[in-house]
């Protein structure tokens, strides 16, 4: 394949619809981690077939003016929601999923702001969720071409590595990534390259502990608290821990390799990973450990049964790989309630000869590779996510799920390598797949209520496919191509000659100018009344002593304080619709610092609206604000959400003034 150099304007093109915020709120004084966040136990069941689609509502003309709106309609929708396992159609406003139904529902909300685009019976669904790659911390590989011959015609300047890494995935579908592995410096350009606005996938640090030759790094991942939000694309996942070698050294397994290489290397004592995960949990964090033998994995079981003593894996603490599993370890991942990390696309070519695999497992033990099959059975209900590793195995997502449900492989020259009896049993249903591909992987990097399936309130994270997964052969899915990648509500990713399917020229919600620095304002009097004063107002959460109330008591100085980290958030009913002319939060915050927050407005009975993202240094006392070119029309309810923040929110006072006031 012939190389070639890759352009920004890829992602950036289609331009399309305004990314919006996490729900978060407020400004911060200083305090220790919140608890983490906790979840289903149970991700939802795969699809079941849906009736036949209705003949849909006639749709409106594309609108000329501004677009606040998209609904996709006239299509089969995978929801990965097990109250609605399939649509026909979806509406799209400031980033967010708005409405999911038929075809008639969702037409009926179109305005004149709203673009129709007719799928034409295609299938689209949540994009893909990779809980486990090295996207970032990764050199790009210039013989990967990525972009289409129209989409080279876009460019403009180059893309560095982990853009280009970053456009392999979502030419896949993969909207969002758990990024392993990663130390100091790769930790610092990750966070450089988010407030650049390059980070197009939403991405979960999980941060080093040890390196994969079991070497200690010390303590400098405090730096990056558990949870910690940087914005609606980069968060804290957890840490990283290898318990065995296989990324340097040798698996650690209970049978004798072959070649001299013995059991294989174990890099801690039963009692020195019992210590290391219980000070992280402490902590906060969620562990991630690595396990590629079975001597290591039953240490990991063991160290999960201690410190979670019984009780719910809130933490979500995973096992990753599980790729020798000894048949008397196979139930004993529901006793500690273990989150699975598990592949897709299988190494069969290794195994069926042609190729010299690193380590050899002997005969009388394959049957203990990857049996995914007895693993599910073994484990009903348990929540389990797909990985590639990449680049371990390939970002190409049709290849996982061909690999899930035939363990056939492709070989370089397009070859199919046939899986022996023993292995074929390990193949998992098109459903079990899907759900490990989405929802499963948004669970295991504790964004299921954010991601991972197709519902009112969720980010607008989706796909269009070439083909219905559910309805075609196993054979044929390694043919299934993703037509057009979604993040946010941007199209980040449209593969040649589907340019329709892709929005363009759309802003929901979003003023010329959303994303600036604060606005500083004098900390006097707004000029006009302040409509906030005294209304009804609710937070995410509160300390006793500083209630929600005193953000809009008109006293500068009491405060409310939400009691934790970001994203935190605080909504004020405004009792009735106003023409909001201008917004002005005053700070309450220790220690300054640089923060993120998105000022939200709703209609009665609509979806809320990103009205602002104010990004920039701020520090207590300041007043910071929005002033929008034109009043915001008929808004009675403003959310104000920080998303980053050195500290705990708070606000001293949030101040609403009317238009013409």
């Amino acid at each position: 394949m012939k190389s070639k150099r890759f352009t920004r304007r890829d992602f950036l093109r289609l331009g399309a619809l305004s990314a919006a915020g996490v729900v978060a709120g407020g400004c911060s004084c200083f305090a220790p981690p919140g608890e983490p966040t906790k979840g289903p136990a149970t991700p939802p069941s795969p699809p079941t077939p849906a009736p036949p689609r209705a003949i849909p509502t006639a749709a409106s003309p594309t609108p000329t003016g501004p677009i606040r709106r998209v609904i996709y309609y006239n299509g089969t929708l995978l929801t990965m929601d097990e109250a609605q396992p399939q649509a026909q159609a979806i509406a799209v406003e400031d980033g967010h999923i708005v409405a999911v139904g038929s075809n008639a529902e969702v037409l009926n909300l179109q305005q004149a702001d709203t673009a129709t685009i007719d799928l034409q019976g295609r299938t689209l669904m949540p994009g893909f969720v990779d809980a486990h790659a090295h996207l970032l911390g990764t050199p790009a590989d210039p013989g990967q071409e990525i972009l289409s011959s129209y989409e080279l015609a876009q460019a403009e300047t180059d893309l560095d590595d982990m853009e280009h890494n970053q456009a392999i995935a979502l030419r896949f579908g993969v909207t969002a990534t758990g990024e392993m592995a990663v130390g100091p410096e790769l930790a610092e350009k990750i966070v450089a390259l988010d407030q650049a606005g390059k980070l197009y996938t939403r991405t979960n640090m999980y941060l080093t502990y040890n390196d994969g030759c079991g070497n200690l790094q010390g303590d400098w991942y405090k730096a990056y608290p558990a949870g910690r939000v940087y914005s609606d694309k980069l968060r804290v996942g957890g840490i990283k821990i290898w318990a065995d070698g296989g990324s340097c050294k040798v698996p650690a397994v209970s049978f004798e390799f072959p070649d001299g290489l013995g059991h294989g290397d174990l890099y801690y004592t039963q009692e020195e990973l019992n210590a290391m995960v219980a000070d992280l949990q402490t902590q906060g964090y969620q562990v991630c450990i690595h396990t590629l033998g079975d001597r290591s994995l039953e240490q990991i079981q063991n160290t999960f049964a201690v410190v979670l003593d019984g009780q719910p894996n809130t933490y979500r603490h995973r096992i990753e790989h599980n790729a020798v599993i000894r048949p008397d370890l196979m139930d004993r991942y529901t006793a500690i309630d273990a989150v699975l990390i598990i592949f897709g696309a299988f190494p069969t070519c290794f195994k069926t000869g042609g190729y010299e695999a690193k380590f050899n497992v002997p005969p009388e033990y394959q049957a203990w590779e990857w049996p995914y099959r007895d693993l599910i059975d073994a484990n009903p209900g348990l929540p389990f996510a797909w990985h590639s590793d990449w680049p371990v195995t390939t970002l190409d997502t049709s290849q996982h799920l061909y690999g899930y449900t035939t363990r056939k492989q492709l070989n370089e020259y397009g070859d199919v390598c046939e899986p022996p009896a023993d292995l074929a049993s390990g193949i998992v249903t098109i459903g079990e797949a899907l759900r490990a591909m989405a929802i499963g992987a948004a669970y295991a990097l504790s964004r299921d209520e954010e991601i991972g399936s197709l519902k009112p309130g969720k980010y607008a994270d989706l796909i269009i496919l070439s083909g219905n997964p559910l309805t075609t052969a196993p054979d044929d899915l390694v043919e299934i191509r993703v037509l057009m990648t979604m993040v946010g509500g941007q199209a980040m990713h449209c593969t040649e000659g589907q340019e329709a399917l892709c929005p363009q020229g759309v802003a929901l919600g979003a003023d010329p100018a959303p994303t600036q620095g604060p606005e500083t304002q004098e900390s006097e009097q707004l000029p006009g009344s302040n409509v906030a004063l005294g209304k009804a107002v609710t937070a995410s959460g509160s300390t006793p002593e500083n209630p929600p109330e005193r953000a809009v008591d008109g006293d500068l100085d009491t405060a409310w304080n939400s009691g934790g980290d970001a994203p935190q958030w605080l909504e004020i009913d405004l009792g009735a619709p106003v023409n909001v002319g201008q917004v002005r939060l005053v700070v309450a915050q220790d220690p300054a610092g640089e923060t993120v927050h998105i000022i939200w407005g709703k209609e009665p009975g609509e979806a809320y609206r990103q009205l602002a993202k104010l990004r920039g240094m701020t520090s207590d006392g300041q007043s910071i604000g929005y002033t929008p070119e034109q009043p915001r029309p008929d808004v009675q309810f403003i959310k104000v959400e920080t998303v980053t923040s050195p500290s705990w929110i708070a606000w001293r006072e949030i101040e609403i003034v009317a238009a013409g006031e």
